[in-house]
């Protein structure tokens, strides 16, 4: 045996199993796709530097929390900006932003936060207490206290959990001389005193090298289980290889709204919106590998440039947790042909 990724040829590195999907992901019936071609070492790197980002930064990994896979700890998202979206449960609190708890799949309490609406940007931008050291708010850009003729007016705001902590803020910005004052306060949602209740969260985030590699590690493996761990170690991979590995090379890579499954769904046969769906199949020359998560955007990447598999190896797979994975058909080329002209 030989890792997939570093060549490792040492038994005893081998001694666990890699998951195609990765487990934060769900299992998938007795036929939860796994490799033992991928060392230890490498195993343990992806989980940490990859599969973690993938689960608990992302969209694709917050959106499994409503399909009750759940994360082990509860920490707020450092990648991605989560705030409540504009709506009659939030009032005066919409664009406050939040976390999501992935143990119990709901927003965690909020911490006390400085809003300054820059009229440059057209954005507003959010500051918490330990951000404040060193701010400053130039009037050309944000405006000023008051309603001085000619001045555009501040669009700020302090919102917090509590009366302590919105004056602490308050009291960090003034010393910071910011001349904010508060005014009067507004009250807080009555979503936030229902048990259970939903409100509306706006999320924004990055497709940046580390998602992109997280991505193209669950296509290096999904090669590996239906070509063959001896495909794979094949010198065409190497391109994917080192992307996944090292994060060396920049992939091609698109999001599009295409169907995945084009003419594969009929009145017996409805795919539910809580599956993966992986294929790798030819397409304008080159190898390519489509991802999508819980039927959003499809992400494909060219996997192998100027090279192709046998007609036969095109292969995809929709992957549901607690069922077993079901293998699809190639898509029709006239469907795939046509969407490719719009």
């Amino acid at each position: 045996m030989k890792c997939i990724y570093c060549s490792d040829d040492d038994p005893a590195r081998f001694r666990g199993v890699e998951h195609v999907v990765p487990q934060s992901f769900g299992t998938f019936g007795a036929n939860t796709p796994t490799l033992t071609c991928v060392c230890d070492d490498c195993n343990a790197y992806f989980g940490r530097e990859l599969d973690q980002l993938l689960a608990r930064e992302t969209l694709e990994g917050i959106s499994r929390y409503t399909r009750g896979q759940r994360s082990r700890e509860a920490r707020p998202q450092r990648r991605l900006s989560i705030t409540l979206g504009e709506g009659q449960e939030t009032g005066a609190f919409a664009g406050m932003r939040v976390a999501i708890d992935g143990v119990a799949g709901a927003l965690m309490p909020p911490r006390a936060q400085f809003h300054a609406f820059n009229f440059e940007t057209g954005e507003n931008e959010v500051y918490f207490r330990e951000q404040i050291a060193g701010l400053t708010l130039p009037e050309i850009r944000y405006g000023g206290p008051g309603t001085a003729e000619g001045r555009r007016r501040w669009q700020v705001k302090v919102l917090a959990p509590s009366k302590e902590e919105h004056d602490a803020l308050v009291a960090a910005l003034q010393s910071q001389g910011i001349p904010f004052e508060p005014g009067e306060p507004f009250p807080a949602p009555s979503i936030a005193v229902k048990a259970g209740a939903t409100v509306p969260v706006d999320i924004e985030g990055e497709i940046d090298t580390p998602h992109k590699r997280a991505l193209a590690k669950i296509l290096m493996n999904f090669a590996a289980w239906t070509l063959g761990h001896d495909e794979v170690l094949k010198p065409r991979w190497n391109f994917l290889r080192r992307y996944v590995r090292e994060g060396e090379g920049l992939i091609k890579a698109r999001l599009t709204q295409r169907p995945f499954w084009n003419g594969q769904e009929t009145e017996d046969r409805r795919f539910a919106d809580d599956s993966i769906d992986i294929r790798i199949e030819n397409h304008d020359g080159n190898i390519v590998g489509a991802i999508q998560f819980y039927g959003r955007s499809t992400c494909e990447m060219i996997l192998v440039e100027n090279d192709a598999l046998l007609p036969e190896a095109e292969i995809g797979y929709r992957f549901t947790p607690g069922s077993e994975p079901i293998r699809g058909e190639k898509r029709r080329t006239e469907l795939d042909s046509s969407s490719a002209t719009e």
